[in-house]
């Protein structure tokens, strides 16, 4: 089977940033540009999680699934200091990341004409996308796979004690991470650490007004709790529907677990997609 067109795309962010993003669309190149010149062409942006990348096989996987299940194109990119992208790899910075997915939106609209129908996230990509919706509220669904809501959980568990106590004397510690293009150093600082502990994603989940939200989560996440999906479907007072899947793990990897999401996500960001046609926003 042929692999689906896909065509490199740059952006900046609000910092100047070059972003760096990869298009998959499963039209021929002339209906394309024929729908983009009308403004009538649908997108999804897909959103990475933490110390990952556009090319994640999750990603990677979901931008076919669109592509020749839905025929609806995606756009997946790297976020500031990951992968492609330029900027410093920086803790927390969710606030910061939705704010990428605006730049890549108004990208996306302004620049490609495209329409973007709905914003999908992985782990802290998910929690992105609510903080985004949370904001601007301005898509017609997101889709919210394995986010955390308790943003003060997981910490300990991630840097560790010795980490935590180096950087309450020193303010700020050099870390080794692993990235999709291997191994690299970056600085743990106090007030990155603060940036995420501040995130308040009660108040934002609850702000929601307008946005449809689909939540997915394995139920064998070792990840990210299954309850923090729950305390989401809870906080949540705009269109919501929760997926528990059965012995899914964080990436959805194992079993068929990546089918039974395909079969949860497609179906409700296509009615999403369609409701939009029908009533394409001013």
């Amino acid at each position: 089977m042929r692999a689906l067109p896909e065509q490199q795309i740059e952006f900046l962010n609000h910092r100047g940033e070059k972003l760096v993003g990869t298009l998959t669309d499963p039209e021929a190149p002339h209906q394309a540009a024929a729908a983009a010149a009308a403004g009538t062409a649908p997108v999804v942006i897909l959103a990475h999680g933490y110390m990952s990348s556009r090319n994640s096989e999750l990603l990677v996987r979901l931008a076919t699934a669109f592509g020749r299940s839905c025929k609806l194109a995606s756009f997946r990119f790297d976020f500031s200091g990951n992968c492609d992208s330029e900027g410093e790899f920086r803790y927390g910075q969710y606030r910061s990341e939705a704010q990428e997915l605006r730049c890549a939106k108004l990208h996306l609209e302004q620049q490609l004409r495209r329409q973007v129908v709905c914003m999908l996230g992985h782990s802290k990509g998910a929690t992105d996308v609510l903080l985004y919706a949370a904001q601007w509220d301005d898509v017609p669904c997101v889709v919210n796979l394995a986010a955390r809501y308790e943003l003060q959980q997981g910490v300990l568990q991630r840097l560790g004690p010795a980490v935590l106590q180096q950087l309450e004397e020193t303010g700020q510690v050099e870390m080794s991470g692993r990235s999709t293009k291997g191994p690299f150093s970056w600085q743990l600082r106090k007030e990155d650490l603060q940036d995420r502990l501040d995130t308040d994603m009660a108040a934002a989940c609850s702000s929601i007004a307008r946005t449809a939200v689909l939540t997915v989560h394995g139920s064998a996440d070792a990840d990210v709790p299954v309850q923090d999906a729950h305390k989401i479907a809870a906080a949540i007072k705009a269109p919501h529907e929760l997926v528990i899947l059965d012995g899914a793990d964080h990436c959805f990897t194992s079993g068929a677990a990546l089918y039974e999401l395909a079969a949860a996500v497609l179906p409700f960001v296509s009615k999403h997609a369609s409701s939009l046609k029908a009533s394409p926003q001013e």
